[in-house]
């Protein structure tokens, strides 16, 4: 055994790098999770030239019914993998949960890896076994690693190790053509010859297997419900008997440890894993090691142990740590970088190569431009053999700690050197807006169809309507009267939206009830459009204070920002800068969840105003919100002259009247508080900035008063619920609005899970208790939300319950909410009135009762109440009675239950969160028409009032296309009418010709040689569109000529016309000044030579 010591921080990979024997797999052990990444960042960049193979840990705790998240799992596999071909001259790095966590024997993970090649067959049953042996999910739309789905001849899956989807088609059972796809798209990136498919799970096994050696009925019903249930894993060791990591490695290998009492490490980890086991059947055990079994291959001239601290046994080592040069020597941000710069340029001059790996890319950056001043220029670098030379570099990632290498002239200066700080980079989530299509569309689901109001969605249906073969839409109107809708008049349909779940009356096609309905909405809609170009153009004669000599302030309170700021978020403080150094008032609104950073951005105006010598109000409507804010404006500003404060009614009298004082003496710089604030006795002395928090939320009086508050005065307000893009767009340049996007960061993906018995319901909420959280218990009808409360009482009698309904009055709920927050309450059960806007980071679980009736989207919504804090969150669908759901109930669930998540193929809709977006900006008493006519189209009647009143010309039609060319798509092509209904909607929002063929080709490429119904369709819904935006009313389309009929009224240039008819090489007759007929001598070209006849036309200025 090697025992060295003197390694500081990153030393010990620098010296393992030139030290390290070959033709080894070196075994590098983190001591913990986080340790695991600083240590791969540093293999990663010390070894260039050697394959370091990533080994993490599980992110959920031993024996917890969850999914491997896929990511983890791809890298693990891809290591197994690795390790049993031929090449031994890897690093692994993992941590002692890797090491002792047992494997799947080496032949069953080389049976369960799939290798599919071109010419080689597969019979279809086979590769379905195989699939679900190895762990993939079968599902109804592939977004994610380790899922798969049959499309005819075509198998397209995600493979466990892979970025992108691939798509395998077969000829019989002949696999005949490999494609990876852009997930988007569908779009084919590459073509290979061959696909290899690893396991996606670690539950290598048959169900039929398992339960030969499973007596537990809870498992075995789980097992029969829901196939490969998330956790399942756990259960391999009863089938099999386990290997371990050592297994795949071989004989040739050598520890790396960083601490010299590695051997008690795992024996200690083996107690607390021992305390998490279910019960003591022998099967569970087996999921993890012996100690004394990993201790069997630690043999000492196997393990090198490189510690920063010297005992009596190691060998000190020659190399220094970096932290003691900057001891004691730190000031603020630039005297911080002064000082390091100065130890910088000494080493230099003594020809050191100096690397500072600086996470920040904001930090590095400014640490970059700051070195110019010492006539430096540094060199981004990504790995070691790029440092060639005596100067300064930047790598981009994070180090444990620096070091000093006297003996090799190399000094390492990480970023927590600099800076004194370790800066934290979060992890990017997914920039995407989520969207409701007419093709998420489920058989009952409301419609708005523009003319002839709200029906019930029936499916799509294949007929043949007046001599016309085509699918079309089947809709139910009043009295069961039905509708069929054309799939070229797609665009006359809207999902219905209401708002909070009220019912919509459903139309009769027989009355003229909806058109007056939708005059109504409309007048009120432009009425809406009116008053806020009213407001818009008071404000603009309004003088506001600018605020721009704001010195350094502002420059250091960004600086000690722990995070790196998102782009929306940059953009936002951007947007309130400018806004705050105008001389007009600012009125400006933020959007975006909690966690995504949009008191970040409030805390940078207040920090401006505070700068320009302003005081701030921070005005909440709720005393939970007040203490939040002040907590964590406290925490922010404390290293600043910045004094911070705030009232609420459970702030003493004595308490208050000291802090108004202080408000009005000027002393007090931002006070934060509910609408006490808005009382006479409240002076300030000189107010520049009020901040509002969810204004929506506010009474009619309050809002009279903070009206009167805000004269000339900044306002920026704050909203946790998103406002729609549509409406923002329509409200551009009339309300000033930034909106946040980018998730929330750094934060474990929340676990979701079925359960059914109330002995499940209670560990839930115990094992939340046990680790020190909260509950919300979610139970939706208040007529026995009591009964329910003293269920859970008397599950837990030690746990402190309290109830939150809608019904209780607002001081009494705000008690319970507040009792909450302070953690004086265990669970919490509660209706939906869950509030979105507060962040309780304590609250990790949510149970939700009799969850089978609950839309997808409201799941997501609730479940996005947890897990906000780093701690995983937990979110149980609790459904007493599985087979009385309806078959689509029961097939997500079982997605749910598979994937611990709410699965691959539903498009999350935050309609109802952007529905309250929309009522809060335009005002609550319009929530009677979004009823009355649906959400999106009361919007879009926003937005066409709001251009007419600009006088923006708004023409296009919706144009009806009479044609007996079919063009549809047929159902052999695409069986699944969920998907075949998204390629109607695509084709119907193609607005020029190479839209259509990119989806041509994304069809072909995934379903095989196009029908020619199925090009026509392309054809007639551009045709479509084109004529919309040249306002034509009809146009019928023929094997050899097309008719056309302008609306009445459309400006028409004739030698426009006369020039469009010429390129297009056709015959015409002009039959009223409002139609046309275009007469062809070739039949195939008809669709073709009318998109040009009619691109050519639009060309033409509207007046």
């Amino acid at each position: 055994m090697l025992l060295q010591s003197n390694l500081w921080g990153a030393a010990p990979l620098m010296h393992f790098s030139k030290n390290r024997p070959e033709g080894r797999v070196s075994i590098v052990v983190a001591a913990s999770k986080r340790e695991y990444d600083l240590v791969l960042s540093e293999a990663e960049f010390f070894f260039p030239n050697t394959k370091i193979l990533h080994f993490p840990e599980y992110t959920q705790e031993p024996y917890e019914e969850a999914r491997v998240l896929p990511e983890v799992f791809a890298k693990r596999a891809s290591t197994l993998d690795a390790l049993i071909s031929t090449n031994n001259n890897y690093i692994v790095v993992t941590t002692p949960y890797g090491l002792l966590k047992s494997l799947p024997p080496v032949d069953v993970f080389r049976s369960a890896t799939a290798d599919i090649k071109i010419g080689d067959t597969y019979e279809r049953e086979e590769l379905e076994y195989i699939l679900a042996y190895s762990g993939y999910v079968h599902v109804e739309m592939v977004e994610g690693a380790g899922e798969y789905a049959f499309r005819g001849d075509t198998l397209e899956i995600f493979p466990a190790d892979s970025e992108i989807p691939c798509l395998i088609e077969f000829f019989d059972d002949e696999a005949e053509r490999i494609s990876f796809v852009d997930p988007r798209n569908r779009k084919t990136l590459r073509t290979a010859k061959s696909v290899r498919l690893l396991p996606a799970s670690e539950a290598l096994f048959d169900t039929d297997d398992l339960k030969k050696y499973i007596t537990d009925t809870d498992i075995l019903d789980k097992i029969e419900l829901y196939g490969k249930y998330a956790g399942c894993h756990w259960l391999t060791p009863s089938v099999h008997n386990m290997g371990s990591l050592m297994d795949y490695v071989g004989e040739s290998y050598n520890f790396l440890f960083f601490n010299e009492d590695y051997r008690s490490v795992f024996t200690d980890y083996r107690v607390i894993i021992d305390d998490k086991m279910p019960s003591d059947v022998p099967f569970w055990k087996n999921n993890f090691l012996a100690p004394s079994r990993m201790l069997f291959y630690l043999v000492p001239e196997r393990v090198n142990i490189m510690a920063d601290i010297a005992t009596a046994e190691s060998v000190p080592t020659h190399y220094k740590s970096s932290s003691m040069l900057m001891a004691g020597k730190k000031g603020n941000l630039y005297q911080s970088m002064a000082f390091a710069m100065d130890v910088i340029k000494k080493f230099t001059n003594d020809g050191y190569r100096v690397i500072c790996p600086i996470e920040s890319e904001r930090l590095a950056q400014l640490f970059s431009d700051f070195s110019i001043d010492y006539e430096y220029i540094p060199a981004k670098i990504a790995t070691f053999s790029e440092v060639d030379k005596a100067g300064l570099y930047l790598h981009p990632e994070k180090f444990r700690g620096g070091f000093i290498d006297d003996k090799h002239l190399l000094a390492v200066i990480t970023d927590e050197d600099i800076f004194g700080t370790a800066k934290k980079r979060p992890k990017r989530g997914k920039k995407e807006l989520y969207s409701t299509t007419i093709s998420d569309l489920e058989t009952g689901d409301h419609v708005v169809h523009v003319d002839y109001g709200i029906g019930i969605y029936l499916g799509l249906v294949h007929q043949n309507i007046g001599g016309v073969q085509g699918d079309f839409i089947q809709l139910e109107y009043d009295n069961g009267e039905l509708l069929y809708v054309p799939l070229s008049s797609i665009g006359q349909l809207q999902k219905y939206v209401g708002s909070e779940g009220a019912k919509p009356r459903i139309s009769s096609l027989q009355t003229q009830t909806w058109k007056k309905v939708k005059a109504q909405a409309k007048a009120r809609a432009k009425k809406i459009a009116m008053d806020l170009l009213k407001l818009y153009a008071q404000r603009k004669v309004e003088k506001g204070f600018s605020f721009s000599e704001d010195g350094t302030m502002v420059e250091e309170f960004e600086q000690t920002f722990e995070y790196d700021e998102t782009d929306d978020q940059l953009a936002a403080v951007h947007d309130v800068y400018n806004d705050m150094e105008s001389s007009l008032p600012m009125e400006r609104l933020v959007c975006g969840d909690v966690g995504f950073g949009k008191t970040e951005v409030a805390m940078r105006a207040a920090c401006k105003a505070v700068a320009c010598g302003k005081q701030v109000a921070v005005l909440v409507p709720t005393t939970v919100l007040a203490r939040q804010h002040y907590m964590t404006f406290f925490e922010r500003f404390k290293d600043l002259p910045v004094k911070v404060d705030y009232i609420s009614r459970f702030r003493s009298a004595k308490h208050t009247r000291e802090i108004l004082a202080s408000l009005a003496k000027g002393e007090l710089d931002i006070l934060i508080g509910t609408h006490k604030m808005l009382s006479k006795d409240v002076e300030f002395t000189d107010l520049g900035l009020l901040i509002i928090d969810e204004e929506q939320r506010f009474g009619v009086a309050h809002k009279e008063k903070i009206k009167a508050m805000r004269s000339n005065v900044d306002v920026l307000y704050l909203s946790a619920t998103p406002i729609p893009r549509t409406l923002q767009l329509s409200l551009s340049g009339i309300r000033d609005i930034s909106t946040i996007d980018t998730p929330p960061v750094d934060r474990l993906p929340v676990i979701t899970k079925v359960i059914k018995r109330d002995m499940e319901i209670k560990n839930a909420i115990q094992r939340e208790l046990e680790r020190g959280g909260q509950v919300f218990f979610l139970h939706n009808r208040v007529e026995n939300i009591q009964q329910i409360a003293a269920g859970v009482k008397n599950m837990l009698p030690g746990a402190t319950i309290g109830i939150a309904h809608g019904q209780m009055n607002s001081t009494e709920l705000e008690k319970i909410l507040m009792s909450f927050y302070s953690g004086n309450i265990d669970v919490l059960v509660c209706t939906a009135i869950i509030e979105n806007g507060i962040d309780i980071p304590n609250v990790n679980t949510i149970v939700i009762n009799d969850a089978g009736h609950l839309g997808l989207a409201q799941i997501y919504q609730l479940k996005g109440r947890v897990g906000r804090s780093g701690r995983r969150g937990y979110c149980y669908l609790v459904v007493e009675n599985f087979s009385s759901l309806t078959d689509v109930a029961q097939k997500r669930l079982k997605i749910i239950q598979q994937l611990s998540d709410l699965g691959s193929g539903v498009k999350i809709a935050f309609y109802d969160l952007q529905i309250r977006g929309a009522g809060d900006l335009l005002g609550a008493d319009q929530s009677g028409f979004m009823v009355k006519v649906g959400y999106e189209l009361f919007i879009t009647m926003i937005d066409e009032a709001v251009k007419e009143l600009k006088g923006i010309a708004n023409i296009s039609a919706d144009t009806e296309i009479i044609t007996g060319i079919p063009h549809f798509i047929p159902a052999d092509y695409i069986e699944d009418s969920k998907v075949r209904l998204d390629y109607y909607r695509k084709f119907s929002e193609a607005e020029d010709m190479n839209s259509v063929r990119e989806l041509l080709y994304e069809l072909s490429d995934i379903y095989g040689e196009l029908k020619t119904e199925t090009e026509n369709l392309g054809r007639i819904m551009l045709i479509k569109k084109l004529a919309g935006f040249a306002n034509m009313e009809k146009v019928y389309l023929y094997s050899n000529k097309v008719k056309m009929t302008f609306s009445k009224g459309t400006p028409v240039n004739p030698q426009r016309v006369m020039e469009a008819i010429a390129k297009a090489g056709a015959g015409s007759k002009f039959e009223n000044e409002y139609t046309i007929s275009l007469f062809f001598e070739k039949e195939d070209k008809v669709m073709d030579k009318t998109i040009s006849f009619i691109n050519e036309l639009i060309k033409i200025p509207v007046v």
